[in-house]
C-alpha cells in the first residue's frame, strides 16, 4: 500500500542553491606545473588475429599488456595483472595457436608465464613455475609445432629447454640437456625453424653446438660436434633459406660460414684464412644468401652464397680503401637492400642484383655524412625504415626499391632531433605500426599506411599536452556519505596524495602529505564504515600500511604500523564489515599474506586469523557481504584456495566447502550476492570452472550448470546481480562468450542471445540495470563493433541501445554509474568527438553526449567516476589543464547509501525516485523479516554511524510516515512542492520495519540521500 505523507518538514530542510550547471566545469586545476609530456613507450609488437598486443606503460596501470586493432578506438587496455601504477612489465611474447603465451608479474607469483586470448577474461597465469613471489627466469619463448618452447632456470639444472601448450600439465621441461649445468647459455634467441625442426645452440657439458628439436625429449639432439672435447664452436646468427640452414661458428680457424643441409655440418668457404671473416646479417634469397664478412683483404664486405665454396663470392668491393661495413637488410622483388659506407656518402642504403655492377647507391639522404637507416620492415610492396636526413632528424622513412621512391613517410617531430621512431612491426591489416616521440604527446604509438597522409598518431596512452598543466591524474574516488568526495591527485608539489572535495574550489583541497615533500603516498583501495574512509598508503618510512580519514586534515592518520619499520603490510580488499570497521588483507610480521580487522584504531587492528601460518600466506581476497558474514576465497595451504566465511571473530571463520579436494584448490571467483545466496564461477576438478551458488553451508554450495559440459570450462566472468537475476559472460565451444542468466537454478540458467555468430561470440560484460528495467551491457559484433546493448531477459529483447560510434566503429563504453532512477553515465567515443561522458535512462532517445569537454576527436577521457550529493565527481582532460577533476551538477538525484541490517540474511531494501521539484518522492521497500509495520524516517544526510544496534545514515530522525507491510513490501509518496528555494536541498531517508511496541528486533534498510532539483 502506499502513504502519502507531509511535507512540512522538508521546508525547515530548504537551502538556497544556485542554478544548476548544464556541462561538466573543472572543479580544480590541482596540479598547475608545465610539464612535460608522460610517455607510454610502447614496445614488443605480437600479432594475434587481427589484433596487435603490445606492452604500454600508463601513470594508473603502470607498464601493462595493451591491443590495437589499427584504431584509436580499438586500442585499449587488454588486462592490469597488478593493479595500480606498479604494472606487470610484460614481455617475451610468443604465439600460441589463437593465443599469445607471454612473461608477465602477476600478484603474489612474481614474474611467470602467462597467456592471452587478448582480453582480460582470457589472460590467465599458465603455471607458477617458481612458487611464491621470486618468479621464474623464463626466456626467449618460440613458437613451434603447436608448443611454445623456451628457456627456464629452476634453481637446480640451470637453464633448460622447456616447453608449453597452454596448460600447467602441459609446462614442462623437454629435457636437461646438461645435466648439473646450462644446457641454454644462449637461451633461445639465435634459435630458427628448417625443415619440420627448430636449430639452437646448446651445451650439452662438452661446449656449445648447434642442436635441434622437435620439442620432445627424444627428438632433442645435437646435429654435429664441429669441436670435439669441451671447447665448442659457438654457433650463432643462424638463417635458415629454402635448401639450407646456414650460421657462423669457430671450429678452430676463426668464425666462418657452416652450412646444415638436413644431413651434414659442412664449411661453407675459409672466407679469411688467416684469420677469422666473422661472418653475420645472413639474408636468405632465394637459393642463395647474402651476408656480410671480412676477408682479411678488401675489408667488411657484402657476400653471397648458395651453401658451396665454389659459388662464395664477395659482391662488390663497395668501399676499395677499407671496409664499407655492408650488410644486407631486405628483399624487395629482384633486388637486396643493403646498409654500406662507401667511404664518401657515410652509411647510406644502397641495392644489389648480386652483381658488382648492379651494386649501386639507392639515395644519398644525408649526403657526406650518412642518414645511418635501420629497422627495414617490409610493408606491401615497399619497405619502411627509419633513417635521418640531417633536417628532419630520425623518422620513417619508405622506398620502393627505386631512387625516386625513396622517401621520407612523415616528419612526426619537425626539427632536427626528430621522432626517433623504432619498434617498426608490420600487421596482417597492410598497416604498420611503430614506437615515436612527438612534443606534445611524448613517445606513443604510432601507424601508418605506407602513406604521409596516413600516418597517424594511433592513441596518446600516457595522455599530456605541452602547455597545459601537468595532470594531477585525479582518480580513485569516493563518497564519505557525507557530503565530501576523497579522491587521489598529484599538484605537482606534495607528489600523489589524498584530497578531498565538498564539490566546490573552496572546498577542495589536500587532507595530508602523507608522504612528505615530492614523493607519492599512492593512496587507494578506499572502503567507507562509520563514515570514515580506509585506504592504504606509503608515508616513506614504514611502507604502505592502513590509513583513515573522516574528510579533515585532523581526521585523518595512520592506523596502524602493522609490518614494522620500512617493510609494507601492502593492505588490500579493504572491505567494510557488517558490524563497523573493515576487513583486509595485509602482509605481517611472519611474511604471509592474511586477513585482518580494525576499528580505526591501532589498539582494534589486528590479524583476523592465520590462516596458512608462515610466509605464504592465504592469500584472501573477494570479500562478499551475505548477513553477517563475509564470504572470501582463501588457501590454508592444505584445501588450495576455496570458499570461506567470518563474521569479523577467530571463532566464525571457517571453510565453506572443499569443492577441490586436495591442495590444488577451486579457486571461487566473482562473488555476487542474490537474495539469501552468493553466486560465483569455480573449478572443481571435474565440471572445469562453471556457475556454482551457496547459501553458506557445504550442502547447500552446489554447481549450478554446467554450460560447457565435461572437463571444459564455460568460464563465467563479469557476474553482476540485478533485478533479481545473476548476469554473466560465459562461453561454450559452439557459440563463444555470450551473455547468460540465472535465478541460482539449472532450470532458470539460460544464453539469452546469440548476437554474435560463430565460437568466438560478442565477448558481453554485463554493467548496470537501467532505469527502464533494462540490463545494460557491452557486447563485441562485427557489424556494430564494441558498443552498449540492453536487454529484457530474453533473444527478442535484446538489442544494441545506441551505434555510438557508428558502423564497424566501437564506441568501447566504459565507467558506467548508475545515478538516481532516471539516468546512468557512462563513457563513449562516438568518432567525432573522442571518449566523453555519456548519459543514458536505458532508450535509444534517451542516450546522448553530456558535454564535449575537449573538442576534437581525442576526448578528455573521463573516468573514476563518483557520485556525491547531488553531484558528480570525476576525472578528466581537458586539453589545457591535464587530467584534473570535474564536477557535474545532477539537479534531483536520489543515492542509495550503505545497507541495511536485518534479522535474517537479507535486510530491507529501500530504492527512491529522483526528487523533483512539483512531483513526487517515492520510497519502495522491499524486505523480509518480522516486522508487521514500517516507519519512514526522515532527517539530514550523513555519513553512516551506528545506534541500538543498527546502522544509520540520516541525523535528528523523526516519522515522516507509516504504512502497514504487505507481502513484504511497503511503499511511501512524498509530494514535493514546486517551489525553487527547495533546489539544491538534501535529506536523509531510512525505512525501519518492525513491531510497533518497540524497536527490539527491528531492521532498516540502506539510506537514501535525497538532493532536491528542476530536472
Amino acid at each position: 500500500m502506499k502513504s502519502v505523507g507531509r511535507l512540512g518538514p522538508l521546508c525547515g530542510l530548504a537551502l538556497c542553491a544556485a542554478l544548476l550547471a548544464q556541462n561538466p566545469a573543472l572543479l580544480l586545476d590541482v596540479n598547475a606545473v608545465r610539464p612535460t609530456p608522460p610517455s607510454s613507450n610502447p614496445a614488443t609488437y605480437v600479432q594475434l588475429g587481427n589484433l596487435t598486443l603490445f606492452r604500454a606503460e600508463t601513470a594508473q596501470h603502470g607498464t601493462e599488456l595493451w591491443r590495437t586493432d589499427g584504431t584509436a578506438a580499438g586500442t585499449q587496455l587488454v588486462v592490469d595483472l597488478v593493479p595500480g601504477p606498479a604494472g606487470s612489465d610484460p614481455g617475451e611474447f610468443a604465439v600460441l595457436g589463437n593465443e599469445v603465451v607471454f612473461r608477465a608479474t602477476g600478484v603474489g607469483v612474481g614474474t611467470e608465464l602467462w597467456r592471452t586470448d587478448g582480453t582480460a577474461n582470457g589472460t590467465r597465469l599458465v603455471r607458477d613455475l617458481t612458487p611464491g613471489v621470486a618468479g621464474s627466469s623464463i626466456a626467449d619463448p618460440v613458437s613451434f609445432g603447436g608448443y611454445v618452447l623456451f628457456g627456464y632456470d629452476d634453481g637446480v639444472s640451470g637453464r633448460e629447454l622447456w616447453r608449453t601448450d597452454g596448460t600447467a600439465g602441459g609446462t614442462t621441461r623437454v629435457l636437461e640437456i646438461n645435466r648439473g649445468g646450462t644446457g641454454l647459455p644462449q637461451g633461445l634467441r639465435d634459435a630458427v625453424e628448417f625443415a619440420g625442426a627448430l636449430y639452437f645452440p646448446a651445451d650439452d657439458g662438452g661446449g656449445t653446438e648447434l642442436w635441434r628439436t622437435t620439442g620432445t625429449a627424444a627428438s632433442t639432439v645435437r646435429v654435429a660436434e664441429l669441436v670435439p672435447g669441451p671447447g665448442g664452436s659457438d654457433p650463432h646468427d643462424l638463417c635458415a633459406a629454402p635448401t639450407m640452414l646456414i650460421f657462423a661458428a669457430d671450429a678452430g680457424s676463426g668464425d666462418e660460414p657452416y652450412v646444415w643441409n638436413g644431413s651434414a655440418v659442412t664449411l661453407v668457404a675459409d672466407i679469411d684464412p688467416a684469420g677469422s671473416s666473422d661472418p653475420h646479417s645472413f639474408l636468405g634469397f632465394g637459393p642463395y644468401v647474402y651476408f656480410s664478412a671480412d676477408d682479411g683483404v678488401h675489408g667488411r664486405e657484402l657476400w653471397i652464397t648458395d651453401g658451396r665454396a665454389i659459388t662464395t663470392r664477395m659482391v662488390a668491393d663497395i668501399d676499395p680503401v677499407g671496409s664499407s661495413f655492408a650488410r644486407p637488410v631486405f628483399v624487395l622483388g629482384a633486388y637486396a637492400g643493403i646498409v654500406a659506407n662507401s667511404g664518401a656518402e657515410g652509411q647510406e642504403l644502397w641495392i644489389t642484383d648480386g652483381t658488382a655492377q648492379g651494386t649501386r647507391l639507392l639515395r644519398d639522404i644525408h649526403p657526406r655524412v650518412g642518414s645511418r637507416p635501420d629497422g627495414f620492415t617490409p610493408l606491401g610492396s615497399a619497405v619502411v625504415f627509419t633513417a635521418d636526413d640531417g633536417t628532419h632528424g630520425n623518422e620513417p622513412w619508405i622506398t620502393d626499391g627505386t631512387t625516386s621512391g625513396t622517401r621520407l613517410l612523415a616528419d612526426v617531430e619537425a626539427g632536427p632531433d626528430g621522432s626517433l621512431p623504432r619498434e617498426l612491426f608490420a600487421t596482417p591489416r597492410g598497416d604498420l605500426l611503430f614506437t615515436a616521440r612527438e612534443v606534445t604527446v611524448g613517445t606513443e604509438p604510432w601507424i601508418t599506411d605506407g602513406t604521409s597522409a596516413g600516418t597517424r598518431l594511433l592513441a596518446d596512452l600516457h595522455a599530456g599536452i605541452p602547455g597545459a598543466s601537468l595532470a594531477s591524474n585525479a582518480d580513485s574516488g569516493v563518497d564519505l556519505l557525507n557530503g565530501r568526495t576523497v579522491f587521489v591527485a598529484d599538484d605537482g608539489v606534495h607528489g600523489r596524495e589524498a584530497w578531498v572535495t565538498d564539490g566546490t574550489p573552496a572546498g577542495t583541497r589536500l587532507l595530508a602529505d602523507i608522504n612528505p615533500s615530492s614523493a607519492d603516498s599512492n593512496a587507494g583501495g578506499f572502503a567507507v564504515s562509520g563514515g570514515q574512509a580506509f585506504f592504504r598508503a606509503n608515508d616513506g618510512w614504514d611502507g604502505y600500511e592502513l590509513w583513515v580519514t573522516d574528510g579533515t586534515v585532523a581526521g585523518t592518520r595512520r592506523v596502524a604500523d602493522i609490518n614494522p619499520f620500512t617493510v609494507s603490510s601492502l593492505p588490500q580488499s579493504i572491505t567494510a564489515l557488517p558490524g563497523g570497521g573493515v576487513v583486509f588483507t595485509a602482509v605481517g610480521p611472519s611474511g604471509g599474506r592474511e586477513p585482518w580487522i580494525s576499528d580505526g584504531t591501532a589498539a582494534g587492528t589486528r590479524l583476523l586469523i592465520d590462516l596458512a601460518p608462515g610466509p605464504n600466506g592465504s592469500d584472501a581476497a573477494g570479500f562478499t557481504r551475505l548477513g553477517d558474514e563475509l564470504y572470501f576465497h582463501a588457501d590454508d595451504g592444505t584445501h588450495g584456495t576455496e570458499l570461506w566465511a567470518t563474521d569479523g571473530t577467530v571463532a566464525g571463520t571457517r571453510l565453506v566447502v572443499d569443492l577441490h579436494s586436495g591442495s590444488s584448490g577451486s579457486y571461487p571467483a566473482g562473488f555476487v550476492v542474490l537474495g539469501d545466496r552468493i553466486l560465483f564461477s569455480a573449478d572443481d576438478g571435474n565440471a572445469g570452472r562453471e556457475l556454482w551458488v551457496t547459501d553458506g553451508s557445504a550442502a547447500g554450495t552446489v554447481l549450478v550448470a554446467d554450460l560447457e559440459p565435461g572437463s571444459g570450462s564455460s568460464s563465467p566472468a563479469g557476474l553482476l546481480a540485478a533485478g533479481g537475476l545473476v548476469w554473466f559472460g560465459a562461453e561454450d565451444s559452439i557459440f563463444g562468450r555470450e551473455l547468460w542468466r540465472s535465478d541460482g537454478t539449472r532450470a532458470g540458467t539460460w544464453r539469452i542471445a546469440d548476437l554474435e555468430a560463430g565460437p568466438f561470440g560478442s565477448d558481453p560484460a554485463p554493467q548496470v540495470l537501467a532505469p527502464n528495467g533494462l540490463l545494460l551491457f557491452t557486447a563485441r559484433t562485427v557489424s556494430e563493433g564494441l558498443e552498449p546493448f540492453v536487454t529484457d531477459g530474453t533473444a527478442a529483447g535484446t538489442r544494441v541501445l545506441l551505434d555510438i560510434a557508428g558502423g564497424t566503429q566501437s564506441s568501447s563504453p566504459r565507467e558506467f554509474l548508475r545515478v538516481g532512477s532516471r539516468r546512468v553515465f557512462f563513457r563513449a567515443d562516438d568518432a567525432v568527438h573522442g571518449g566523453e561522458l555519456w548519459v543514458t535512462d536505458g532508450t535509444r532517445a534517451g542516450t546522448v553526449l553530456v558535454g564535449d569537454v575537449l573538442p576534437g576527436s581525442l576526448g578528455s577521457e573521463p573516468r573514476d567516476l563518483v557520485a556525491s550529493r547531488g553531484r558528480l565527481v570525476f576525472g578528466a582532460d581537458d586539453g589545457v589543464h591535464g587530467r584534473e577533476p570535474y564536477v557535474l551538477e545532477l539537479g534531483a538525484v536520489s543515492a542509495l547509501v550503505g545497507v541495511g541490517t536485518g534479522a535474517s540474511a537479507i535486510a530491507p531494501v529501500a530504492v527512491a525516485t529522483d526528487p523533483v521539484l512539483g512531483s513526487y518522492l517515492t520510497i519502495d521497500c522491499s524486505e523480509v523479516g518480522t516486522g508487521t509495520f514500517a516507519w519512514l524516517l526522515c532527517g539530514a544526510a550523513r555519513g553512516d554511524y551506528r545506534a541500538l544496534g543498527h546502522t544509520w545514515y540520516l541525523a535528528l530522525p523523526w516519522v515522516m510516515s507509516s504504512a502497514a507491510v504487505t507481502a513484504g513490501q511497503v511503499s511511501f509518496q512524498i509530494p514535493i512542492p514546486n517551489m525553487p528555494v527547495l533546489s539544491g536541498a538534501t535529506l536523509g531517508l531510512q525505512v525501519v520495519v518492525g513491531p510497533t511496541a518497540a524497536p527490539f528486533g527491528a531492521s532498516t534498510s540502506n539510506g537514501i540521500h535525497a538532493t532536491l532539483g528542476v530536472r
